[in-house]
């Protein structure tokens, strides 16, 4: 040593433990470190001098893995998107304008009026229900016009046949009064066409039908008393289906049952009900006017028939509007149809009412 300064010689050599201070003396950011100083080279005495040994950082133990621990997943994998289960990500798909725009548009819906929970005006309630009734008369009408133009008599048709035309015809006006339910934007349950518990409906059709016969058994002798009708007025209703249908066969009667309880309940009670319930602004008033409009296509059985329907279709309003569906109704119409098929056919079949109908003596 010279002067108190240290020689290259005596010096201790340089280790593998002094590579982090090496790294951290190569930084150019540092102002005594710049590539152009000769100074800085791997044999310079100032270098060397100023290095400082790295300070030792202790590392914390790591936890003893667990036996039935899962292995970590790297870090990519925890970051990254969910996937599809088929290992594909999903593909957004974007709804176009104009569908976000006409969705947007729609009116609020009104819990509150489930007969119409999309606003409805008087004077679309009455196209629609001006609509339904051309669409069930002018048929018939238009084959009237055709019978008188070719002036014959058609031959009658078999009972098969006239249970298939009017099962057309019923299904024609019921499907009209789906597609304008569904065009008008109102929910098909507002026409009663929605899911209920079948087991409980059918117990309150079985109970709508004994209410039925009740009313209509009262109906019938207070009527008979009040206007003094004789039997062979009120054997009419009989008649006329028996000109038509002879004795009716079980398929014939199955045909002629169901086809009034499904179609004509969809028509007047799912349809025109709730559009006369908006018209009317109560249910009291629209029962009655849509029960009246009810009788008018059994005209064709005579006017005992048409009085008789009344309170039928009363009932049947009724529990219409307290179940909100067409399944009770439905049930209750085929049931009283197939019941007094069923009856008619065994008077039909014993001499006192062969008799009364003119068959017999």
């Amino acid at each position: 040593m010279k002067g108190g300064e240290a020689t290259a010689g005596d010096r201790p050599p340089l280790d593998a433990t002094s590579g982090a201070a090496r790294m951290s003396d190569m930084d150019p950011q540092r102002p005594d470190n710049h590539p152009d100083d000769p100074r800085q080279g791997a044999d310079s005495p100032e270098r060397v001098d100023q290095a400082t040994p790295p300070i030792p950082v202790a590392r914390p133990a790591s936890r003893p893995a667990e036996p039935n621990a899962a292995p970590a997943r790297p870090s990519a994998e925890r970051h990254a998107p969910p996937t599809h289960p088929t290992g594909e990500p999903p593909v957004p798909v974007a709804r176009p304008a104009d569908e976000v725009a006409s969705y947007a548009a729609r009116p609020p819906v009104r819990p509150d009026r489930w007969w119409a929970p999309r606003p409805m005006s008087g004077g679309q309630a009455l196209g629609d229900i001006l609509l339904i009734v051309a669409v069930l008369i002018v048929p018939q009408v238009a084959s009237a016009l055709v019978q008188a133009s070719i002036r014959s008599t058609p031959e009658p048709l078999s009972p098969g046949m006239v249970v298939l035309v009017n099962a057309i015809q019923w299904a024609l006006v019921a499907g009209v009064a789906i597609y304008v339910t569904y065009r008008s934007g109102q929910p098909l349950s507002s026409i009663g066409l929605r899911r209920v518990n079948m087991v409980r409906e059918a117990g309150t059709a079985v109970l709508a039908v004994l209410i039925i016969y009740a009313a209509l058994i009262t109906s019938a002798i207070a009527v008979a008393v009040l206007s003094g009708a004789s039997t062979e007025t009120m054997t009419g209703p009989t008649r006329e289906i028996t000109s038509l249908l002879g004795t009716p066969s079980i398929w014939t009667m199955i045909g002629i049952a169901a086809t009034a309880g499904i179609f004509e309940e969809i028509v007047f009670r799912g349809f025109i009900l709730t559009r006369l319930r908006v018209l009317a602004g109560g249910w009291p008033t629209a029962i009655l006017i849509g029960s009246v409009l009810f009788a008018v296509p059994h005209v064709w059985q005579g006017v005992w028939a048409m009085v008789l329907v009344l309170p039928v279709s009363i009932i049947l309003s009724v529990v219409f509007v307290w179940r909100r569906s067409l399944v009770p109704v439905i049930f209750a119409h085929f049931l009283f149809n197939f019941l007094q098929l069923l009856m008619m056919r065994a008077l039909l079949e014993s001499p006192q009412m062969q008799e009364m109908l003119g068959g017999g003596a």
